[in-house]
């Protein structure tokens, strides 16, 4: 019964590493927007 609970240990971290990775990837594009916007800022100086 053990392995059987380490196992799912195992499985619950990956899962949780898994949607926080997901997670810092959803949250990237605005911060590229952001990046985008204050190109064309510049641009049009």
């Amino acid at each position: 019964m053990g392995s059987r609970q380490s196992v799912f240990i195992i499985l619950g971290l990956a899962v949780f590493i898994g949607g926080i990775v997901f997670l810092s990837r959803a949250i990237e594009p605005p911060r590229q927007t952001e990046v985008e916007v204050l190109d064309n800022s510049v641009f049009q100086r």
